[in-house]
């Protein structure tokens, strides 16, 4: 008997991504990993918003003016000091608003500059955030009951 050998070559496996290697994690810490990329996101969508504010109305050619970079890092900040924690929702549909006065009024500014340009600028960041937005609906109720067990 002859005996052949097969050569076989193997194809270079896929990259696994992030969402397939969740869905093999129990249930609680899927949804604790969720819920920090949740948070890494956010901090992308408003460094995104920030630069498209920054070219758009501080003509910065690339990176952050002082300014912007500044608003920045304290947005940075906020969230990372936010009371809900991994239960973050958008600060828009936040019981609790934690920015002060003046820089409340920059972010918005922000927002209303480079909110409908993100669409054209960063479409998936787009979408995510008003998904994000739609999921926070429906936490809001028991937010609040958080916030109420917390200051009893």
């Amino acid at each position: 008997m002859k005996v052949e050998t097969i050569k076989t070559t193997f194809a270079k496996k896929p990259k696994q991504d992030d969402n397939a290697i969740l869905l093999l994690l129990p249930g609680n810490f899927r949804d604790k990993m969720n819920d920090v990329k949740r948070i890494k996101t956010e901090k992308l969508i408003i460094r995104q918003l920030i630069e498209v504010y920054c070219r758009g109305v501080h003509h910065s050619p690339s990176g952050l003016c002082d300014e912007c970079q500044d608003l920045y890092r304290y947005t940075l900040e906020r969230i990372d000091k936010c009371f809900f924690g991994i239960d973050k929702p958008t600060c828009q549909n936040c019981p609790v608003h934690c920015y002060g006065k003046e820089r409340k009024q920059q972010v918005i500014k922000v927002m209303r500059y480079a909110g409908p340009k993100m669409p054209y600028k960063h479409p998936l960041s787009a979408i995510i955030h008003v998904r994000n937005k739609i999921i926070d609906r429906k936490k809001i109720p028991g937010l609040l009951v958080m916030l109420k067990q917390r200051n009893k």
